[in-house]
Formats: structure tokens, sequence, C-alpha cells
């Protein structure tokens, strides 16, 4: 099974994940990537934050950048 990491970069800066999941396939990869970066803002408001320049970056296994979400984007 392929191997994803979900790389964020939000307010504190850039934090790479260094164990990544096995997810069936790409789609499967990108669907996750937009349910953390949903996940991310309903956490931020929640503690009274609005930091709408963080996104997830979704990376397989060979490096390759198959999603990028933007939090400006998930939002509008």
């Amino acid at each position: 099974m392929p191997r994803y990491f979900f790389n964020v970069r939000d307010r504190y800066g850039f934090t790479p994940d260094r164990e990544g999941v096995g997810l069936a396939n790409t789609a499967t990869a990108r669907e996750k990537g937009f349910a953390g970066a949903r996940s991310l803002i309903c956490d931020d408001v929640a503690a009274g934050i609005l930091d709408l320049a963080g996104s997830i970056t979704v990376v397989d296994e060979g490096g390759t950048v198959v999603e990028t979400d933007s939090e400006v984007g998930l939002v509008y």
C-alpha cells in the first residue's frame, strides 16, 4: 500500500509528517488532506483563532506533491 505524508504549514511554521500513512490511492490521500485541513481550521476557530494562511501538502513516498490544500481555498 502506498505511503503518503501530510506536511503542515501554519502560523507556527512548517511541520513535516515524518511517519506518513498507508492509503489505497492518491484520491484517498487527497480526501484525507482535505479532511485534515478542515479539522485544523475547526480547531483554530474553536480556540478563537482564524489563520487562513496555513496549508497541508500531501506528498507520496517518492516525494511527489499530490495536493496542496490551502485553508483559504477550503473556507471560500
